[in-house]
């Protein structure tokens, strides 16, 4: 799919949500919105249907898909309110996950949690990378049964 102002919009946006304090989670939580588009992309191509989780393959779909599955951060609330540094952080790491200018930190992580969290499908899975307190999994065989999970 090419790649267009909003979707760099919509990634800066979701991942600012997850680092409101310009804590170094934005640059994961877009590359983590980018793998989630590569895998609906990829299952689109393979089933030509949506992924049930990750959706059409677009940056737009997997960023709702984030919101939808992983509560926000109780500092979080929206991206619009969090300090002009962290917006401009979580726009400028966007582009540059986006457009593929930087390495993934994540190692193709799909699933994240906050480190303070310790949700059930977690202890299955082995964690890629911590980042601004956040754990990062690539793994979906071993959580694809947890709640919202799906499997491709």
């Amino acid at each position: 799919m090419p790649i267009g102002w909003d979707d760099i919009v919509w990634v800066a946006a979701t991942a600012g949500l997850y680092d409101p304090d310009a804590g170094g989670a934005a640059r994961a939580v877009a590359s983590l919105i980018a793998n989630r588009a590569r895998a609906g992309a990829l299952h689109v191509a393979a089933r030509d249907r949506p992924h049930p989780l990750f959706g059409d393959g677009s940056l737009k779909s997997a960023c709702r898909s984030l919101i939808a599955t992983n509560p926000l951060p109780a500092d979080g609330g929206s991206a619009v309110d969090t300090p002009s540094i962290a917006r401009t952080k979580a726009f400028a790491w966007a582009s540059l996950v986006v457009l593929g200018e930087v390495d993934d930190v994540t190692c193709g992580a799909k699933y994240f949690h906050h480190h303070l969290e310790d949700p059930a499908w977690a202890s299955r899975s082995t964690p890629r990378a911590l980042i601004g307190g956040y754990f990062f999994y690539e793994s979906m065989d071993s959580i694809a049964d947890a709640p919202g999970e799906a499997k491709f």
